[in-house]
């Protein structure tokens, strides 16, 4: 199987309802799974935040092309996600193997990528 067929499988959600309760996790988020062992929780917008997709391995980093295919099957094609780097002060990271994107929202959606004139 190549990165490019990487098949998500929706995974058994009740446990989530607990961590929801205890803020730890948005509401309506929901878990998948690869044959690979990539973990992937996949969080809806909730109070004025977007789209947050959290994506692991236990043994390694994830790949960006298992990144990329993550993004482009569990995520709204129409959006534009990023991966943040916080100051260290509020970097924040239970599994040392996990990444983030986030939706972005707001003035930077707004950015012409392509217009380098407006890079310089």
């Amino acid at each position: 199987m190549t990165i490019t067929e990487l098949i998500f499988h929706e995974t058994d959600n009740s446990d989530l309802a607990l961590l929801t309760l205890a803020g730890h996790i948005e509401p309506n988020t929901k878990r998948y799974e690869t044959e690979n062992l990539l973990h992937v929780l996949v969080s809806p917008p909730h109070k004025g935040c977007g789209w947050h997709l959290s994506i692991s391995h236990p043994e390694r980093y994830p790949l960006w092309d298992e990144i990329k295919a993550a993004r482009n099957t569990l995520l709204p094609m129409d959006k534009t996600f990023a991966m943040m780097f916080p100051p260290q002060a509020e970097y924040i990271n239970v599994h040392p193997n996990t990444f983030h994107l986030w939706q972005v929202v707001g003035k930077y959606r707004e950015i012409d990528l392509l217009n380098k004139e407006a890079f310089s």
